[in-house]
This record gives C-alpha cells, sequence and structure tokens, in this order.
C-alpha cells in the first residue's frame, strides 16, 4: 500500500499515519488509549495478538475494578484483506 503520487507526504511518514488508523479501527478504542501504548502491552496468544488497554472510557484510572472494563483487546490477522490487517500493519 503506497501514497497515491503527488501527495503531500514524504518519505515513509504515511505508514505511520496507516499502521496507526488500522490499530484504531481494530481495536475500536480512542485515539488518547492508543497514545499511551508500548510494546510490553502487545502479546500474543497462538494466533490472537492481545493489546492490554491502560485506561478506557469507563475505566480512566486503569486500576480495572470494573468488572464490566475489558482491558485486553484481541486482533486477528485479515489475510484477505491485507490494507485493513491491525498485524500486518505493525
Amino acid at each position: 500500500m503506497r501514497p497515491r503520487r503527488g501527495t503531500s507526504e514524504s518519505g515513509n511518514t504515511w505508514a505511520f499515519g496507516w499502521a496507526r488508523l488500522t490499530l484504531l479501527w481494530g481495536l475500536i478504542c480512542r485515539s488518547e488509549s492508543l497514545d499511551v501504548l508500548h510494546l510490553e502491552h502487545v502479546m500474543w496468544d497462538n494466533d490472537c495478538m492481545r493489546i492490554f488497554l491502560l485506561g478506557t472510557k469507563t475505566d480512566q484510572a486503569g486500576i480495572g475494578t470494573d468488572l464490566r472494563s475489558n482491558r485486553f483487546k484481541h486482533l486477528y490477522a485479515a489475510p484477505n484483506a491485507p490494507e485493513t490487517c491491525p498485524v500486518l500493519a505493525l
């Protein structure tokens, strides 16, 4: 996936935007939750990429006392749609 010719993006900066948007779409999370992710928050469980979200809208402190708060999000590869695959984006 390459940017169109004549776009204002230079170099490989488009790749970071594509990866960010793909993760936002796959995780269905807010951009604030994605901003604080680090490599230690990404884990693998068989064929599933698990991402640990620190703070969500319902758990802003990141304590996890709310039983409804699901702090792990699961992402799977999409081999038939590589342009929207979160695993390929990373």
